[in-house]
């Protein structure tokens, strides 16, 4: 069977899709004829890198917002991806397409439909999407419980539960390692405490703008935010509104994959306060590494968790603050 792995933002978008689009092709391609394609970086070995309109271009700062705005950015680099895709699977013949990007799977659906390829559809619910639109493909990877047990409610019978996998030793502390030089090489402060954020930069899901307001009602001296994550159209906004509320005692970083496990390591709390995720790789990042977390008592977050001491709730004001001044 000849397995393609696309993934639109692989190599210039830092998210779930891409960090598990990445290890399930490291950790398949020994096994079976497996494909990684992406939107950019370097090719490989079955490794393909099919140009597209990246929703990161810099020629969109000087285009109108109001048009150009972060969703349909993300629908132009999968479409453009998509057309390129197609030549390729015309010429590799691929079996199965095992995709997250909900853009990209409605578009090769209508393709295989106008232009009759064989290719079957693997949709990986990581968004996740509810049951009646999962129901378009030919079989579903549900990543959470909840959100499995919520198919098979509504009559989703094509699916099955497999959770994100990950490599958990590459985000094990090391004997050596250095809290101090880690924090000097990324410009943390070496006496704060540090809380981490990692996750788009956005109101709208991740609600960095609750974390902001949050830290802010703390000794601003004594602690230090930083957030990584992509840049959205919302992250300007968020830019401002922690100039204005945390005194400069904060930072907003976009660190490749390979730098994740040296910021987990170098920080004293991770925090997540979106209120669902389809699955929330990054909570088990922090437990792989062994940082305290906290997240909003979702039904995911339960069943990954299992602590009620990580829990906070994200919908009533103060309660983090709070929770994170008790910690430190």
């Amino acid at each position: 069977m000849k397995i393609a792995i696309p993934c639109v933002g692989l190599d210039h978008i830092n998210r779930g899709f891409e960090s598990f689009a990445r290890e399930l092709f490291e950790n398949v391609r020994g096994h079976c004829d497996a494909h990684l394609i992406k939107g950019s970086g370097t090719r490989g070995t079955n490794v393909h890198v099919l140009p597209s309109l990246r929703r990161n271009a810099g020629f969109y700062r000087f285009l109108p917002g109001s048009f150009f705005t972060e969703y349909r950015r993300y629908r132009y680099d999968c479409l453009s991806f998509g057309w390129q895709f197609l030549r390729l699977a015309a010429r590799e013949k691929f079996d199965l397409v095992h995709f997250s990007d909900s853009v990209l799977g409605d578009f090769l659906l209508w393709a295989r439909q106008k232009f009759g390829f064989k290719f079957k559809l693997l949709l990986s619910n990581g968004a996740p999407w509810p049951s009646d639109y999962c129901a378009r493909f030919d079989a579903v990877q549900q990543v959470s419980q909840a959100h499995h047990a919520a198919g098979l409610r509504a009559g989703l019978l094509h699916s099955f539960l497999v959770p994100y996998g990950m490599n958990a030793a590459r985000l094990q502390r090391p004997s050596g390692f250095s809290p101090e030089a880690a924090r000097k090489k990324i410009g943390i402060p070496q006496n704060a405490f540090v809380v981490l954020s990692l996750a788009a930069l956005n109101s709208s899901h991740k609600r960095i703008d609750w974390l902001i307001r949050e830290v802010a009602k703390l000794d601003g001296s004594a602690f230090h935010l930083v957030m990584a994550g992509s840049r959205e159209g919302e992250t300007a906004a968020l830019e401002k509104l922690a100039a204005t509320e945390l005194r400069g005692n904060f930072q907003f970083l976009n660190v490749p994959y390979e730098d994740v496990p040296e910021l987990l390591w170098a920080s004293d709390l991770f925090v997540l306060c979106s209120l669902d995720e389809g699955f929330g790789r990054v909570l088990v990042e922090a437990m792989a590494a062994g940082v305290p977390l906290l997240s909003h008592p979702h039904e995911t977050a339960r069943w990954l968790i299992g602590s009620n001491q990580s829990f906070v709730d994200m919908t009533c004001p103060g309660e983090l603050a709070e929770k994170i001044k008790s910690l430190a």
